[in-house]
C-alpha cells in the first residue's frame, strides 16, 4: 500500500500536502523525500523534520 501511495504522490505532485498528511509517519516522509526528484536529504533530520540551512545550497 505504501508503494501505491508513493506512486500516486509522485504522479499527482503536491509534495508539501503529502508531507503534511503523513507528518507523524517518518517512514512515509522518508519515502516521499527519496521519491520526489530534486528533494535533498540534507534538508531533513533523522525524523524527517526540516533543518535550518544558513546560506542554503542547491
Amino acid at each position: 500500500m505504501r508503494e501505491q501511495i508513493i506512486d500516486t504522490a509522485v504522479s499527482t505532485g503536491f509534495w508539501s500536502i503529502w508531507m503534511t498528511v503523513f507528518q507523524d509517519d517518518p517512514d512515509m516522509r522518508q519515502r516521499f523525500i527519496k521519491a520526489f526528484t530534486g528533494t535533498s536529504m540534507d534538508c531533513f533530520d533523522q525524523q524527517t523534520q526540516p533543518v535550518a540551512r544558513p546560506g542554503g545550497k542547491l
